[in-house]
């Protein structure tokens, strides 16, 4: 019984699990010309929107010197072409940090942003050619 008089129970507490499903490059960047396509698979329920975020480090560290993420809109589908524009932005970053590599992941909401959950890092090679 509460202070106030009214009666109240509850459970023990319980854990809960948030699975953001399974995350697979779905095929090789293909970077073969003016843009680059990335494709994915995941398996799971609930994501409606994708993005593509890409990094010096395979931590994303925040900041446009550490982490770009593109394109500006979101992304319906599983794969993603990225604009000149886009690749300007990756090279920027790259060549400030001097790396040898990129790290690039997606990042997956429910459509209201309740839900977010990153797929692990993949790596590409750097300078791409």
């Amino acid at each position: 019984m509460t202070a106030d008089g009214t009666l109240s129970c509850a459970s023990a507490a319980k854990v809960i699990v948030v699975d953001g499903g399974q995350w697979a490059p779905d095929s090789p960047v293909d970077n073969g010309n003016a843009r680059w396509t990335f494709s994915w698979a995941h398996t799971g329920e609930g994501i409606a929107r994708y993005k593509l975020e890409f990094s010096v480090t395979s931590e994303f560290a925040p900041g446009a010197r550490n982490t770009v993420k593109v394109p500006s809109g979101a992304i319906l589908g599983q794969s993603c072409t990225l604009m000149a524009a886009d690749i300007g932005r990756l090279r920027t970053m790259a060549s400030r940090a001097g790396v040898t590599g990129l790290y690039w992941r997606v990042r997956g909401d429910d459509g209201d942003r309740k839900f977010i959950c990153y797929s692990n890092p993949f790596s590409i090679p750097w300078p791409v050619p």
